[in-house]
């Protein structure tokens, strides 16, 4: 019996250890992945301010989240020019990218020696990820019965809005198999599968050329889209070669120049659905779990804080800071209770009384305009370029002053 006893004991040790194992590489794989696309690594990025540093142009910054990612810098760097303003303008917007992130490249952003840096702020700046830390429930109360989400929902919502500042509509998961491929030295391709097969079955040419796709087999496919179909269909976007714009994107319904001013937009990833307008439908659909969460008192400490510290810095250097609020359609910004639109207000011109920098309000002007690809970022299709010449306005107000 004890030998039994004691054959028990050591299998029982096995599992044990096993499953303990099994937690820690899942445990290491997570903590991997997250840290991975919420840091990154940041080499290319000391690099391209590293290079700049070494320019004697006069510079300005256009910062913030993705909402600060759609604006052109190609467009109003021509306005600029139009206008006998000699910047070179640069767009350094992160996706996701809030105050407690931004900070910590602030070093890097001085050592460029910008004349001006253009921040926008939106309402995510300063939003809360934790559904009972809210300063006011009033945006966050006409969604109370998702409240306590489905843990698919909450692992959408934690993807999605912490590491991706995006909704729904942007999964999560092609950018993580990019990332662990990347950082493994794997073969990566930037376009899903999926989206391979989707153009394919819409394709009877590319049904003949490559059948082999039926059985799983996309090497073919993904050389042809490599060599050609970037330049066919704007799903193949991330495929565009460095200096080329795609024939699809010089109509006159697209926003032109966007890969030519790659080097001027380096950390900002574009995807097929900015090329696309809202419906009511599709925007609907968004909010179920795109909606505002409600400002977080930890959230908007942290956060002002570190707009408070960076424009500090940032004038200690003689590079003038101007702040503007992010565009929103109509099915967001109406959601937002008015007391969390009064303390978003409030915020900012605390910063304008205390710094003296001007702050210009966007986040309403065009809720009733059919602009958005989704109901917090302005399209790339050409109805978004009001808002690029809106903001090209703003820099010639501010470089007159």
């Amino acid at each position: 019996m004890s030998s039994i006893g004691i054959i028990t004991i050591g299998e029982n040790q096995k599992i044990v250890i096993a499953v303990a194992i099994s937690f820690l590489v899942a445990f290491c794989l997570f903590y991997f992945v997250f840290y991975h696309l919420s840091f990154g690594d940041n080499a290319d990025e000391r690099g391209f301010y590293s290079n700049l540093a070494r320019s004697n142009s006069n510079k300005i910054f256009l910062v913030g989240s993705s909402y600060v990612g759609q604006l052109n810098t190609s467009f109003i760097q021509e306005t600029l020019s139009e206008n006998h303003k000699n910047y070179e303008v640069y767009n350094l917007a992160n996706r996701a990218d809030k105050p407690i992130d931004r900070i910590w490249s602030i070093n890097d952003i001085i050592s460029a020696k910008p004349k001006f840096v253009f921040y926008g702020i939106g309402f995510r700046d300063f939003e809360t990820y934790a559904p009972d830390d809210v300063v006011d429930g009033m945006s966050q109360a006409r969604h109370s019965d998702e409240l306590l989400p489905s843990p698919k929902s909450a692992l959408e919502n934690f993807f999605n809005y912490k590491l991706l500042g995006f909704g729904m509509n942007e999964s999560p998961r092609l950018l993580v198999l990019s990332s662990l491929e990347q950082s493994f030295d794997m073969k990566s391709f930037p376009i899903s599968e999926q989206i391979l097969y989707n153009i394919w079955k819409q394709r009877v040419d590319l049904q003949k050329e490559f059948p082999e796709v039926k059985e799983g087999n996309y090497e073919n496919l993904k050389k042809w889209a490599m060599d050609k179909g970037w330049n066919e269909n704007a799903q193949l976007y991330a495929l565009t070669p460095k200096g080329k714009t795609p024939s699809w994107a010089q109509n006159d319904n697209f926003i032109v120049s966007i890969a030519t001013s790659e080097s001027h937009s380096p950390f900002y990833v574009y995807s097929q659905t900015m090329w696309t307008i809202e419906n009511e439908t599709s925007a609907k659909n968004w909010m179920r779990t795109g909606y505002f969460k409600g400002f977080s008192m930890q959230s908007e400490e942290e956060n002002t804080n570190a707009l408070e510290s960076m424009i500090s810095k940032f004038q200690q250097n003689d590079i003038k800071v101007v702040l503007f609020s992010a565009p929103y359609s109509k099915y967001y910004i109406d959601d937002i209770s008015n007391i969390d639109k009064t303390r978003f207000i409030s915020i900012l011109n605390n910063l304008h009384e205390k710094y003296h920098i001007d702050v210009y309000f966007l986040h309403e002007k065009y809720k009733n305009e059919n602009i958005f690809f989704n109901p917090t970022h302005v399209t790339l299709l050409k109805p978004g370029m009001i808002y690029n010449q809106d903001i090209a306005q703003i820099i010639l107000n501010e470089t007159r002053s």
